[in-house]
């Protein structure tokens, strides 16, 4: 039986390869164009930085990696899951340099696949760990709590 995890990471896969493979529209934009290439640097950016950061308990699956510790230094001391918000920041950021419906279909499928996947992840990470919940209650999940 797959797992739900497996499914989710899946999902993610699947739609950042569609994201991918579709044509770039005619007659393209370059103000798109800009918007999106800045938007998947910036994302970029992150994904190194989190991946950084959760080193020891790194892993594309949202399962807790077995042994790992339980991290809320470096960017995660300000969202819980910068590599999700870095994924999804590169499928708007393709979306937007292809500017294509099928590009929107294929990021509102990952948005909500990272949601669940998020909420997920929360739920185990809960399970494993007490301070978890302080540490949810305190820190947004893809954004910055400002108030």
């Amino acid at each position: 039986m797959v797992g739900r995890g497996k499914v989710l990471v899946t999902i993610q896969f699947l739609s950042l390869a569609g994201l991918v493979l579709i044509p770039f529209s005619r007659p393209r934009s370059l103000f798109t164009e800009a918007v999106g290439s800045i938007l998947i640097l910036f994302a970029l950016l992150i994904l190194l930085i989190a991946a950084r950061d959760l080193r020891p308990a790194l892993t594309i699956m949202p399962e807790p990696k077995i042994g790992a510790p339980f991290i809320t230094k470096g960017i995660y001391k300000i969202i819980r899951h910068p590599m999700y918000l870095g994924v999804i920041l590169i499928g708007v950021g393709i979306t937007l340099m292809k500017v294509s419906l099928i590009g929107l279909f294929f990021t509102a499928i990952l948005v909500i696949d990272l949601k669940i996947k998020h909420k997920y992840e929360d739920r185990l990470l809960l399970e494993k760990w007490p301070q978890a919940k302080e540490y949810q209650e305190a820190v947004g999940a893809l954004f910055p709590k400002i108030w």
